[in-house]
């Protein structure tokens, strides 16, 4: 049975509720408790009681501190959107969403200034680190044959047929090598020279392009590693097409513009503006505003060619440990039975 966001946050209220009055153990600490139940004197086993209730107590207490600073939270971002007159359509702990989000195979992506989200291009770099080893055996072999072929023309020396043959097969490979040295050899610091990349663009190329043939979901799971967008310092950025949003849920998010905006979405919900071979070959992308006139017709390709019900998206904001869900559009795979079982262990909190 699927879940609506305000149901969730009725489901919520009540762990919540639940938790100020009695906090859930989880098994881990249940499990110290126990440990502390005996004490060893003098060789002998006794069972301490007081011991274990104070271990609980504590357990307890923090727990329950846990729980104070999440509302804290949640009251102080529920007071902002209050004077952007926004109302969530539910409030939740951030590790309680983080665990729903991943048991429902959703995407936590927090988008750059200009609405692009930072992706790993690691696949191609170990593509072309392959690529690199692949020409350094082939070099090896190559010198080593050279060897073999020059110690077998000295033997042969008797034999001008074998002798021959032996010398124009050495200096076809001594050409070639010089041919290979030519774009391919390593420097002081064991650096690659850049011309190797000549040699191997091919051969990444292709890898690229049969990495981009597999499976949308499988592939959307190597650019999004860990299960969200990548932050900090990333150099490789891509425009998201998504079709238009509603106009209400428009109005909510230009009063939240100021915020910073984060959605779930599901994989198969995902398409990028920039075709994605190009961006793993390149490497790096532009943080900057892109074509609004490509994304816009795109924009609308998409929503043409996709079903809304395939489309869903989550917006939501971050607070400390409160997490605001502003709106949805769209079908998502929000088991009531997931919700609820998470809700009631400790990872709500």
């Amino acid at each position: 049975m699927k879940s609506s966001l305000q149901e969730i946050d009725i489901l919520v209220r009540k762990a919540i509720a639940r938790e100020k009055k009695s906090p859930t153990i989880s098994a881990a600490e249940a499990q110290v408790i126990e440990n502390f139940r005996f004490r060893i004197v003098v060789g002998v086993i006794i069972e301490d009681t007081a011991a274990k209730a104070a271990k609980l107590e504590e357990y307890k207490t923090n727990r329950r501190n846990k729980i104070l600073a999440y509302c804290s939270d949640s009251d102080a971002l529920i007071k902002r959107l209050d004077e952007l007159d926004i109302t969530p359509c539910a409030m939740m702990p951030r590790r309680a969403w983080e665990r729903i989000c991943k048991e429902s195979n959703l995407l936590q992506l927090v988008p750059s200034y200009y609405g692009r989200f930072g992706i790993s291009t690691r696949i191609a770099r170990s593509f072309e680190e392959e690529a690199k080893s692949y020409f350094k055996a082939l070099h090896r072999v190559l010198v080593i044959t050279i060897g073999c072929l020059s110690s077998v023309a000295m033997s042969f020396h008797g034999s001008k047929l074998w002798h021959a043959t032996a010398i124009g097969i050495m200096v076809a490979l001594i050409i070639q090598a010089i041919v290979f040295c030519r774009y391919w050899w390593y420097s002081e610091n064991g650096e690659w020279v850049p011309g190797i990349t000549n040699l191997i663009k091919p051969l990444v190329r292709k890898k690229v392009k049969n990495f981009t043939m597999q499976p949308w979901p499988y592939i959307v799971k190597i650019l999004f590693p860990g299960g969200g967008s990548i932050a900090g310092n990333c150099k490789t950025h891509v425009t998201f097409v998504i079709p238009p949003a509603p106009e209400n849920i428009k109005e909510v998010l230009y009063k939240a513009r100021s915020f910073s905006l984060c959605v779930a979405m599901m994989p198969e919900a995902i398409s990028f503006l920039e075709p994605l071979e190009d961006v793993l070959l390149q490497g790096s992308g532009s943080q900057g505003p892109g074509d609004m006139d490509t994304l816009l017709k795109r924009v609308e390709e998409e929503e043409s060619r996709q079903e809304k019900n395939t489309r869903g998206q989550i917006i939501y904001i971050e607070h400390g440990s409160a997490i605001a869900l502003l709106a949805q559009f769209g079908d998502f795979p929000l088991e009531k039975e997931t919700i609820e079982r998470i809700l009631r262990s400790d990872a709500l909190i």
